[in-house]
């Protein structure tokens, strides 16, 4: 247990002096990882940071500056970043959604209001890692939430993602 939340601690600050520096680090594992943790944002952020390609992600809620500061360094980095949020709740909260666009990344909009809430939360890194659980991309996921989440690079679980969140797109509105 102990060592493994010391490499849990050391990837947090590879992560960390990555941003900072704006350098990309591969801070993948080769293995799958089922998480219960509190403030998830940060180990999410450890999985952005290590993007080479492409980022999708799908959420309720965006509101979370550090999710926003972690996506717009990787697409400073180059890598495609696609977001897609519940049209709805989007325009609710802060409309981190603009800031999002503005910075160059592909947002979409789902049309809650005539299709349902999108309550979908799942992020692909680069066709091959898929982290899914209950968190949101949020103030609340950022300060203090105790969540739940999946990290898998099964090929067939990332393949299935990857199919859903393409036809969702279909269904969206591009902002």
């Amino acid at each position: 247990m102990a060592k493994q939340l010391m490499r849990s601690t050391e990837r947090y600050a590879i992560a960390l002096i990555s941003f900072v520096l704006g350098i990309n680090v591969s801070l993948a594992e080769p293995t799958d990882s089922f998480v219960v943790a509190k403030n998830p944002i940060e180990m999410w952020a450890l999985e952005v940071a290590g993007a080479k390609e492409s980022i999708d992600v799908a959420t309720f809620k965006f509101s979370s500056k550090e999710a926003l500061a972690a996506l717009v360094a990787a697409q400073k980095r180059g890598l495609k970043v696609t977001l897609l949020i519940d049209g709805l709740e989007a325009t609710k909260s802060d409309k981190q959604f603009v800031k999002a666009r503005e910075a160059g990344l592909d947002v979409y909009l789902w049309p809650s209001e005539t299709i349902g809430e999108f309550h979908a939360k799942f992020t692909l890194i680069d066709a091959k890692v898929l982290v899914v659980g209950s968190f949101n991309l949020s103030k609340a996921a950022s300060k203090g939430n105790t969540e739940s989440f999946l990290i898998t690079r099964d090929t067939t679980l990332v393949g299935a993602a990857s199919a859903s969140f393409k036809n969702l797109l279909t269904q969206a509105n591009r902002q």
